[in-house]
Order: C-alpha cells, then sequence, then structure tokens
C-alpha cells in the first residue's frame, strides 16, 4: 500500500515518507453542467492516461475521481472545484515510474 489509512504518506524508493496528496496536472474534459473529468494526468514527466473511470463521489468542495489507467495502476484523483487544481490522493500502480516514485 503506498499511503496510510488517513491517505497522508507513502513510502518512497528508498522508504522515507512522502507527503500525499501530491498535486499533478490534468488534461480533463468539461462535460455537461460543466462536470470536470480526468482524461489523463502527469507526475512529472511521466503521463498516464485514463482507460475507465471506476467511480467517483463528491465532497463539498471536492470531486473524486478513482480511475484505471494504461499502465493498469489504480488512482484516486481529487479536483477542487474551488482553486480549480488536481491532485493524486491515492495510488495503487505496478511498476516503477521515471519520477522516481515507486509504485507497487
Amino acid at each position: 500500500m503506498l499511503n496510510d489509512s488517513r491517505g497522508e504518506f507513502r513510502p518512497d524508493r528508498a522508504g522515507e515518507p512522502r507527503p500525499i496528496p501530491v498535486a499533478v496536472n490534468v488534461e480533463a474534459h468539461a462535460g455537461f453542467k460543466a462536470e470536470e473529468y480526468p482524461k489523463a494526468f502527469s507526475i512529472g514527466e511521466k503521463t498516464f492516461r485514463v482507460e475507465k473511470i471506476l467511480d467517483r463521489w463528491y465532497g463539498v468542495d471536492h470531486a473524486y475521481f478513482k480511475i484505471r489507467t494504461d499502465d493498469g495502476g489504480l488512482y484516486i484523483l481529487r479536483y477542487d472545484q474551488g482553486t480549480d487544481s488536481w491532485e493524486l490522493v491515492y495510488m495503487d500502480a505496478l511498476g516503477e515510474t521515471n519520477d522516481g516514485l515507486r509504485h507497487s
């Protein structure tokens, strides 16, 4: 598992905690009623294409998207409607990216 039960830390390659959430660049689609949903996102130089949105739910100021990507990984992205920004709040991916993030 890459984050603790509160979603705040996850080990990096050296086993040191890394804060989560992490700001990510997201290519999003604005749908009906300006509903945003992610089509792809980037961490450093690595881009992940969204293959399927598995679930979505809404909080007071945020929208959450549980997604499966082209690398087979499972991620949860959070969209902050007030600041129009995206964060990665959970990841369970395969392999390792070239940005130094270890995926299990």
